[in-house]
């Protein structure tokens, strides 16, 4: 029984030709790529707040976790809500990840990833689409 012959199943997927198991481990390859570049947007996007300088010093901040518009006082540190993205009585509610800030001329502009650009009216933190 010493030199008896083990015989093992291979599954018959694993007999490809060598050209198939290449395209095979391409396609697999592009597949982890792709999903590793998404996770990655999605961890490195979940903690990150996005900025600018408005005139006077003042920085807006977007903080998507929160869902909300910041302005911070850079000398003091002291933030203010311009506007709660999950308020209704500031205009359409956003759920989705908030993304940046632009300033226009009386307006400061806000990105969504899944609905568009908002715009909120500083004084009042009231917002449209």
């Amino acid at each position: 029984m010493a030199n008896a012959t083990k015989w093992t199943t291979v599954p018959s997927h694993c007999m490809a030709r060598s050209d198939q198991k290449k395209a095979c481990r391409v396609s697999c390859r592009r597949f982890l790529h792709a999903w590793l570049g998404a996770l990655c947007v999605i961890l490195l996007a979940g903690n990150l707040a996005q900025a600018a300088t408005i005139r006077g010093g003042d920085i807006l901040v977007v903080d998507a976790r929160a869902g909300k518009l910041f302005v911070v006082d850079p000398k003091t540190g002291v933030r203010t809500v311009i506007s709660d993205f999950l308020d209704p009585s500031e205009g359409p509610v956003d759920r989705s990840f908030l993304a940046g800030v632009a300033i226009g001329r009386r307006q400061i502009f806000v990105t969504a990833a899944t609905t568009g650009v908002y715009a909120v009216d500083p004084r009042t933190g009231n917002r449209t689409w």
